[in-house]
């Protein structure tokens, strides 16, 4: 959402940022500081409650459907968005999204922390409260800086 350039590193190998966040809609939140990842999944995986957030009704290979489409609805814009107000498209179950597109989605998996450092194939989970607390805040710092909706929040149990 909030990009960055490039360049300087072409200059100067130097650390942009301090944390990241990434993840994969309806699947977990990653957050790394570089040493350290943690995939933080929703207490429910299959509980309903998302919003897809949009201008171009489609997932990343197909068109969103008729069923879908009858949920949506237009919200006001996030702050990135220019002013320009979105869709807001209820996320069903049983749609195809990556990564599978069987309609299953991570209900097999659950929160991890990984030294990347350490163990670069992140094969071994590390119970860390100390590490799984500091990145938590840092990933709810970032979700804050990125204008999160507040479901995003309710859904993966977390407080804003």
């Amino acid at each position: 959402m909030r990009a960055r350039s490039l360049l300087p590193l072409l200059e100067k190998d130097v650390r942009q940022r301090d944390v990241a966040a990434f993840g994969v809609f309806s699947g977990p939140i990653g957050v790394t500081d570089g040493e350290w990842v943690l995939y933080h999944y929703p207490p429910d995986i299959l509980a309903g409650g998302l919003v897809e957030y949009t201008l171009a009704p489609a997932h990343m290979t197909v068109p969103f459907d008729a069923e879908e489409l009858r949920t949506a609805r237009l919200a006001p814009p996030f702050d990135f968005t220019k002013g320009i107000p979105l869709l807001a498209i209820d996320a069903l179950k049983g749609v195809p999204r990556p990564p599978r597109n069987d309609g299953k989605g991570f209900e097999d998996l659950g929160t991890r922390l990984y030294n990347v450092i350490n163990d670069p194939k992140q094969e071994i989970t590390v119970e860390d409260a100390g590490h799984q607390v500091r990145l938590t805040r840092l990933l709810l710092s970032e979700l804050a800086a990125h204008d999160a909706p507040p479901e995003v929040y309710r859904w993966y149990g977390l407080t804003q």
